[in-house]
């Protein structure tokens, strides 16, 4: 599995219940709605690899257990304190489209 696959899973898992709001908060949407990182993913991943002074793996196979929770727990963390907005694909797609 990918490591970016593997950390995003857990972030669906344990960060993003608690912050999704029930409707877009662009169109008031209220199905097919996801999350959107003011600060990307990947941008967040690389920074948090730099700070641990791990080198990126493409592969979570390529991680101790312990490097893992380490990784998982970083993240977790930092995302609880950026901001997020709640979008339906569609304006999540169009958001994108602008970056």
């Amino acid at each position: 599995m990918l490591l970016k696959s593997y950390v995003r899973n857990k972030f669906k898992k344990y960060v993003r219940p608690l912050l999704i709001k029930d409707k877009c908060e662009c169109c008031e949407e209220t199905v097919g709605l996801e999350l959107h990182h003011l600060k990307s993913f990947s941008d967040l991943l690389d920074e948090c690899l730099n700070r641990l002074g791990y080198t990126y793996y493409k592969y979570k196979n390529d991680y101790t257990n312990e490097e893992l929770d380490n990784i998982v727990n970083w993240m977790i963390g930092v995302q609880m304190k950026i901001k997020y907005i709640t979008l339906c694909e569609k304006c999540h797609g169009n958001v994108h489209l602008g970056d």
